[in-house]
């Protein structure tokens, strides 16, 4: 399990303890210490000492991308695992994941996760039996169906089927995307549960929420580099990446708002366009709730109806977004 940290002292402790009393005790944990500048780094020592399966991993500060790079580099056990040190795993996460992908004879296992917001520990997603399919299908399903994301944390890759992927350090918002669609597109079976394995804290002061007001736009260009590569390999899934850029078009629209960023930020006026050449397909499309197609429709017409309207809606819409 590798575990990127970065000035995050407050959670850190809940973070390795659940992966320390997993149920399948061989692991390798990897702490990468990311240059923090508050006693993480000591902390991190400090369960080393206790813990023979915990080694340490000091750097200079480069971001989420180069410490997983670091942890990839460094594992020598068969699977990899990443953990957001907000974050917290079932207990028997490793377990379970491990038996998945031996039962189906597969190279990534996949679960759900449990969002842990200010109203309390939600679900985004309806029931469903466990189920394989291969690489290529599974790359489809993360776009947007809902019984898988783009997210690296809630997954187990089998470590030589991926060993050629990293993180991409050139970007700061959908690192996750670039990683796992191209392990997706490197494997050929993908295992996946309903079960809720992996438990993830919102933390509005960590890597991907404080970086937003510099980098937010990035998330679109990731899905959108991608266009050529599903129109030219995988045709099947090209509907599910554009609406896959459409949540992210929503979610930059809907952060700036949050933000007090003007409608007449540049960021704003490019997301407007991309929802109203759209407009029509969001609304046909079966993977967006009807505030979310009302919201389209308001904004096409004006930005201020659209932004008094997510205002007062925010809370539902945000349960769109987790499919980011």
């Amino acid at each position: 399990m590798i575990v990127p940290i970065y000035n995050n002292e407050i959670y850190f402790r809940a973070c390795v303890d659940s992966i320390r009393v997993q149920s399948y005790a061989n692991l390798e944990i990897l702490l990468i210490d990311d240059g923090s500048t508050d006693a993480c780094g000591e902390i991190c020592d400090a369960y080393a000492a206790e813990d023979a399966r915990i080694r340490v991993f000091h750097q200079a500060h480069a971001g989420v991308s180069a410490a997983r790079n670091t942890g990839i580099d460094a594992a020598c056990g068969d699977y990899l695992m990443f953990v957001d040190s907000d974050d917290t795993v079932h207990p028997q996460m490793a377990e379970k994941m491990l038996t998945l992908i031996e039962k189906h004879s597969a190279q990534i296992a996949s679960c759900v996760t449990k969002y842990l917001l200010w109203s309390g520990e939600t679900s985004n997603y309806l029931p469903f039996e466990e189920f394989s399919c291969t690489g290529r299908e599974a790359l489809k399903l993360a776009l947007m169906s809902g019984r898988m994301n783009v997210s690296a944390c809630n997954k187990l890759f089998l470590r030589s089927a991926v060993s050629t992927q990293r993180f991409p350090t050139d970007v700061s918002y959908g690192e996750d995307a670039v990683y796992v669609m191209n392990c997706l597109t490197s494997v050929q079976t993908v295992a996946v549960t309903s079960e809720e394995l992996y438990n993830y804290r919102y933390n509005p002061n960590s890597t991907i929420n404080g970086n937003f007001r510099n980098n937010c736009s990035e998330l679109i260009d990731v899905y959108a580099a991608w266009e050529d590569i599903i129109r030219e390999t995988y045709p099947e899934a090209l509907d599910e990446l554009h609406c896959r850029i459409d949540c992210a078009h929503f979610y930059v629209l809907e952060k700036l708002t949050e933000c007090g960023y003007p409608c007449s930020d540049p960021r704003f006026i490019r997301s407007r366009r991309w929802i109203r050449r759209r407009l029509f397909s969001i609304l046909k499309s079966p993977f967006f709730s009807s505030r979310r197609k009302i919201g389209a429709c308001m904004l096409t017409v004006s930005s201020t109806l659209y932004r008094n309207f997510f205002k007062k809606t925010a809370e539902y819409l945000k349960s769109d977004n987790r499919l980011i």
